[in-house]
């Protein structure tokens, strides 16, 4: 009986490899026989920024992944997580006996293993949202904040972010349809869209402030006091963290840029970055990290990526994070 137990047991055992669900990206050889028609498919200031910088706007990089091509992967995977065009890959979950049927396929050029990683959370959750209403001393500690930026200079000069599409990527964008410090932005319906990569649904309110932070200090104003310095921006507004699984948060960071990209963002705000938890310092080089390349893709397609270079240089990492390498 012990022996038949054990047998059961070692069976199971060496099968698990070949069943266990492992994150990859699949790489496609090319985008298919497709008909691609930019002036359908990119918001007009997506067009404007190209034609401006002299991109071409039949650029293969902006097709679609090939469809077909994307139903023949889910058919031989467990689940689709996210697709880019830029790079024409697919990201699944799949096992090795999936991966080995994926090869398989014509138009599977390559498969490349992620290396998975989860926590538990380990950010902060606000849940009174309350009404914003600053004290004397507290507008001018933000006056004195604007003016520290040469806010001066800006207004002078007529620079208010008039005509300026901002994306901002973060973890959550708690409370920004009632805050006051948005009121201006609201009234003249500057937030253009907005999606939530995490859940796959357009709703950003909730989960955190921070990214409600950062937009007030792009553009936020408060009793006629301007806290940012584009006031009069438009805004794409985008949740791409989770703090749960670490490198979805690269492929949610990836797929946000694509999305900025195509409705017509001139600049990619990102207080975010990827450092030890995933990465060796030697892999800071502009060109490992998935989020780094999509930076680097955004900023070929024109646009300029405003990244925070992170809070770890006091510490043993010390270097700056992706994708602000």
């Amino acid at each position: 009986m012990k022996q038949i137990l054990f047998s059961s047991l070692l069976t199971f055992i060496t099968t698990l490899p070949s069943l266990a669900q492992e994150k990859v990206w699949i790489f496609l050889t090319d985008k298919g026989d497709q008909a691609f028609n930019p002036y359908t498919f990119f918001d007009q200031k997506a067009i404007d920024r190209r034609i401006k910088h002299g991109i071409d706007l039949y650029d293969k990089t902006d097709y679609p992944v090939y469809t077909p091509y994307v139903q023949g992967v889910t058919a031989n995977v467990n689940k689709v997580t996210a697709t880019s065009r830029w790079f024409n890959a697919i990201c699944a979950y799949a096992t090795e006996s999936e991966v080995d049927q994926l090869l398989e396929l014509p138009y599977v050029a390559q498969v490349k293993h992620v290396n998975r990683g989860t926590v538990s959370c380990a950010g902060k959750s606000i849940s009174d949202e309350g009404s914003f209403d600053p004290t004397e001393k507290q507008l001018k500690f933000m006056e004195a904040q604007v003016e520290r930026m040469e806010g001066s200079a800006f207004h002078k000069m007529g620079l208010t972010g008039k005509g300026v599409r901002v994306a901002i990527f973060d973890v959550g964008f708690k409370s920004y349809k009632t805050n006051p410090a948005f009121e201006h932005i609201r009234s003249q319906n500057r937030i253009i869209k907005t999606y939530n990569f995490v859940s796959k649904k357009e709703n950003v309110d909730g989960w955190d402030t921070h990214g409600t932070y950062v937009m007030s200090c792009v553009g936020g104003k408060i009793k006629g006091k301007n806290i940012g310095l584009a006031v009069d921006a438009e805004f794409l507004l985008a949740r791409t963290e989770t703090w749960t699984e670490f490198y979805s948060e690269e492929e949610h960071w990836m797929e946000a840029a694509e999305w900025a990209d195509k409705n017509g963002a001139d600049i990619i705000n990102s207080s975010l970055g990827y450092t030890y938890h995933r990465y060796f310092r030697e892999d800071m080089d502009g060109q490992t990290s998935l989020v780094s390349r999509a930076a680097n893709m955004a900023a070929s397609k024109g646009i300029l990526v405003v990244n925070s270079a992170g809070n770890e240089g006091t510490d043993n990492w010390k270097n700056i994070g992706a994708p602000a390498d």
